[in-house]
C-alpha cells in the first residue's frame, strides 16, 4: 500500500514545526538574556533546552508510529 504525497498534512507538520522553533527560540533568548554573566549555568539550560526538544520529538515519533502502526494493521478489519 503506497502513500503519496499529502499537502494538507504537509501544512500542518510545517506549522508545527514553525510553532516549535519560535518556542525554542524565545526559550534560548530567554536563557541568554537572564543569565548573561553565569556562563556554566546558562550553558546547563541551553543544554536543558535542546535536550527537552530532542525527548519531545522522540516521544512524538514513538507515539506516531504506534499510531500509524495500530491504523494500518486494524484499518482494514473495521467492519
Amino acid at each position: 500500500m503506497a502513500v503519496g504525497f499529502s499537502v494538507p498534512v504537509f501544512i500542518v507538520v510545517l506549522r508545527e514545526c514553525t510553532e516549535a522553533a519560535i518556542v525554542i527560540s524565545v526559550l534560548l533568548a530567554f536563557v541568554t538574556s537572564m543569565f548573561k554573566n553565569d556562563l556554566d549555568l546558562r550553558r546547563k539550560l541551553t543544554y536543558a533546552v535542546w535536550i527537552g526538544s530532542a525527548a519531545g520529538i522522540l516521544i512524538s515519533a514513538i507515539i506516531g508510529t504506534i499510531f500509524l502502526v495500530l491504523w494500518f494493521k486494524y484499518a482494514n478489519n473495521l467492519w
